[in-house]
């Protein structure tokens, strides 16, 4: 199948190279046994991602927007009350009835921080080092032009 499709298959530990000729007889179970240890792999990752999440523990290193981690424990988390005072508006601001651009507009007019700019300039989250220091309130994918 490899070689219908043009796909060369290399083996580092079998010594195995489809550019260099056919291989052995066992390559074909080579192949196979790759495949379940693959397949095995996987369902034992999201196995144990499941088993943390149904104990109550966090499934990623960083806390979302509106927590923050607890230095006492790395697998709790703790509200931080600036942010998820912004994210119980975004919510409120849902149900009643208004659209993503109209909350994106309000929040840059009011000047309050992005996500991504709040957690960089505060040395938390992946936004560490690649945040937009420029633009610190143009929520969505549209810049919001504030006066």
């Amino acid at each position: 199948m490899f070689r219908e499709r043009g796909v060369r298959l290399v083996m580092v530990n079998d010594g195995f190279d489809s550019d260099n000729g056919e291989g052995d007889d066992f390559t074909p179970f080579r192949e196979i046994m790759a495949e379940w240890y693959a397949r095995d792999t996987s369902k034992k990752i999201k196995s144990m991602f499941a088993a943390k999440a149904k104990s109550g523990k966090p499934t990623t290193s960083t806390p979302p927007y509106g927590f923050v981690k607890d230095v006492n424990d790395k697998n709790k988390w703790l509200v931080d009350p600036e942010a998820a005072a912004v994210v119980k508006r975004i919510f409120q601001m849902t149900i009643d009835g208004m659209g993503v651009h109209t909350i994106a507009g309000m929040l840059a007019a009011e000047k309050i921080e992005r996500p991504s700019y709040y957690l960089g300039s505060r040395d938390r989250g992946r936004h560490k080092y690649d945040y937009d220091r420029s633009q610190p309130y143009a929520w969505g994918r549209v810049c919001c032009k504030v006066s």
